[in-house]
């Protein structure tokens, strides 16, 4: 049976307009001084990465700031690029919030290449500048500090889970090849994925391992943060944290917080699930 062209519905040209509407919240999430939205309309159909101050994102007219675009990155370049996030530099106190680790889908697949990009030039630092650059896969990056990279992809035979994901996680130098990256992380085969990273948290470093055994079971591992040692310091011990694998957990400076699928036992308690 012929169900003709979905551009010819009159649904499909409502949710056009939803998807196009000027009228949309644009959310923002600050980096440094600065307030980032990513957004895509009938001129922006691969979308622009754009960023406000505060001041300015409180009046009924701001004024954005590009600092990349999708749609003249994709004519320059020949490939259809499509977002998939950003992963900051936060160096703590101290940080200038100037890189980026920019993952970007060639044609829209699950996998993705990484750039590095300058938050205060808006241009990609090339890799013969220095720049981190992980070629087409499902990869994860994140930043231990200004030169060191956490980073889980394609290495060739073994380092992936029969899932396609990243089963290996290697410190990557800068002003290194990816091929001399160190591993510092492995997960099981028959794992979804596996992966490392480092984040600062309201005056707390945190550092997490996870392997993703389905998609509702995670084991954890956990050591309070240093991004001023090696990935592989043996002084650093890691900790599997004593939860339900099907818990999630974040952070709110030095305190673990906990949504739980299942009822935990702990210390005497039992925790109901839900909560």
């Amino acid at each position: 049976r012929e169900i003709g062209d979905p551009k010819d519905s009159e649904l499909y040209r409502r949710i056009l307009g939803i998807l196009d509407s000027k009228e949309k919240i644009p959310y923002v999430t600050r980096i440094g001084e600065w307030y980032y939205n990513f957004w895509q309309d009938e001129q922006h159909q691969k979308g622009i990465w754009r960023r406000t101050t505060l001041d300015s994102y409180r009046t009924a007219d701001v004024k954005w700031q590009t600092v990349l675009d999708l749609d003249k990155l994709s004519e320059k370049e020949g490939i259809t690029w499509v977002w998939g996030g950003s992963e900051v530099l936060d160096e703590g106190p101290m940080s200038r919030w100037d890189r980026a680790l920019l993952s970007l889908s060639p044609g829209g697949s699950d996998a993705s290449v990484v750039r590095e990009f300058d938050l205060e030039k808006c241009d990609f630092i090339k890799e013969e500048d220095g720049g981190f650059v992980v070629p087409e896969a499902k990869s994860t990056v994140s930043y231990r500090s200004r030169n060191e990279i956490a980073v889980g992809t394609d290495f060739g035979e073994g380092s992936l889970t029969s899932s396609g994901y990243p089963r290996v996680v290697k410190a990557w130098k800068r002003d290194t090849p990816l091929s001399e990256a160190v591993t510092i992380f492995e997960g099981e085969y028959d794992d979804i994925s596996a992966d490392q990273s480092l984040y600062y948290d309201r005056g707390i470093w945190h550092e997490f391992r996870h392997r993703s055994l389905d998609f509702y079971h995670t084991r954890k591992w956990y050591r309070k943060g240093n991004p001023a040692v090696a990935a592989l310091d043996p002084a650093q011990e890691w900790r599997e944290i004593p939860l339900p694998n099907d818990a999630g957990v974040g952070t709110f400076k030095d305190a673990a917080l906990v949504s739980l699928r299942s009822d935990w036992e702990f210390s005497g308690k039992t925790f109901k699930s839900g909560s």
